[in-house]
């Protein structure tokens, strides 16, 4: 009955998808509140389950992770082992990899757990925990968090980065090295 009640669940999540897929193609649009409405009664659980974002044509994020599940009546959708992809209005890419995580099926917003590794072209970040709000484009940070670039090295009690202006806000409890190679602790040469 079980393994029955599994098949049901995943052939209503095709059809919901099928659905979901012919609507978009056709010019009508599916209005925003159906769509969250009909998955908030999916369960399922995927391996290596890919997601994307777009919005106003442009790719918002996409996210990557071993595991995927959603329990019945559950607001967010669980992720194990993520791999993560942000883009700013410029273009930039911010990578980040998490341990475990939850996509809030409403808002669009992410939430990481565990080791959590954040890379862009000019920083690397290293945290246990943050959340991605979809609407502010920002990353807030609630725990200690080490920001490192080859000329300075900042850690903090908490912090917030606005992706779009890439400006980072740091809490209380802030030391920070600037200037120098901060990987080797030599100091800049004239």
């Amino acid at each position: 009955m079980r393994k029955f009640a599994g098949v049901i669940a995943v052939l209503l999540f095709l059809g919901v998808a099928a659905f979901a897929i012919s609507r978009w193609r056709e010019t009508a649009v599916v209005p925003e509140k159906v769509l969250p409405a009909i998955a908030r009664h999916l369960v399922f659980e995927l391996d290596n389950a890919h997601y994307s974002h777009s919005q106003e044509g442009r790719k918002r994020w996409e996210l990557t992770a071993a595991v995927a599940r959603r329990r019945k009546d559950s607001p967010h959708i669980e992720l194990e082992r993520i791999d993560a992809a942000l883009y700013s209005r410029t273009g930039e890419e911010t990578r980040i990899a998490a341990d475990r995580g939850f996509y809030q099926v409403e808002t669009g917003d992410i939430t990481l757990e565990g080791a959590v590794h954040i890379t862009s072209a000019e920083y690397r970040i290293t945290t246990t925990g943050l959340t991605y709000s979809e609407a502010r484009e920002e990353i807030v940070i609630d725990d200690r968090v080490t920001i490192e670039h080859p000329r300075y090295r900042i850690v903090a009690a908490d912090a917030r980065v606005r992706l779009a202006e890439n400006r980072f806000e740091f809490g209380g409890g802030v030391s920070a090295r600037i200037g120098g190679d901060v990987t080797t602790g030599e100091p800049e040469h004239e």
